[in-house]
């Protein structure tokens, strides 16, 4: 049997205009993102009355983006190193990454002297690996002790694991204001959470619809 747009859509209704019209949104992005003129063309006209939506922002939602390395490398130590519980963890693994790569860039170019250069680099960052896990697990067991700002980076997860589902919320929230004097209110109340994106292209990103946002508001 075939649902229609409207029945789809009717089953967000029950969970509120938000959720509704972030629906709403979502189906417009995965339209545009196959690039068909007539599907665009049908949203277009189903959409017609809505005017409280950002044609603008949903088409630069809708662009294609590059593979982030960031993105790419925290999707792998994730999967691949559970053992990584926090910052610092994560942080000494990405400099041993580093190190790694520079051991194996000297090999290629037979550079003898860089090789042991990166060599001792490489020797840091496992040492680096090393402490980190060490003062994370005992603070896993004595979490108490974590009272200054310093001992949060080995209390607390990763800010990249979670910093793609932070960004995407925040978009999503951003679409939903109408008044310059809600997305003022907004951008105040969010400030821990886009703290939280630690990438910098995801947070230039977000600061770009910000004010697109804010000029499409004001204008």
């Amino acid at each position: 049997m075939t649902i229609t747009v409207e029945e789809h859509l009717a089953a967000f209704v029950e969970y509120g205009e938000e959720h509704w019209r972030g629906e709403v949104q979502r189906l417009i992005v995965d339209a545009l993102r196959t690039g068909s003129a007539k599907h665009e063309a049908f949203w277009r006209d189903f959409t017609k009355d809505f005017d409280w939506l950002d044609w603008d922002l949903l088409k630069q939602q809708a662009q294609p983006t590059a593979p982030r390395t960031e993105q790419l490398v925290a999707e792998a130590f994730k999967s691949q190193m559970p053992g990584i519980k926090s910052q610092a963890q994560y942080d000494a693994a990405v400099g041993a990454l580093e190190a790694t790569r520079l051991v194996i860039n000297s090999l290629l170019n037979v550079d003898r002297r860089g090789e042991l250069d990166a060599q001792r680099a490489l020797e840091l960052a496992f040492d680096a690996v090393r402490k980190a896990t060490e003062l994370t697990r005992k603070l896993e067991e004595a979490p108490e002790a974590a009272t200054s700002d310093a001992a949060k980076q080995f209390k607390d997860a990763p800010a990249q694991y979670q910093e793609v589902e932070i960004h995407s919320q925040l978009t999503l929230e951003l679409q939903l204001i109408r008044s310059v004097g809600a997305l003022n209110d907004w951008y105040a109340s969010t400030r821990d959470r886009r703290d939280k994106i630690v990438t910098q292209s995801m947070r230039n990103e977000l600061l770009d619809a910000i004010r697109a946002k804010r000029n499409a508001l004001a204008g």
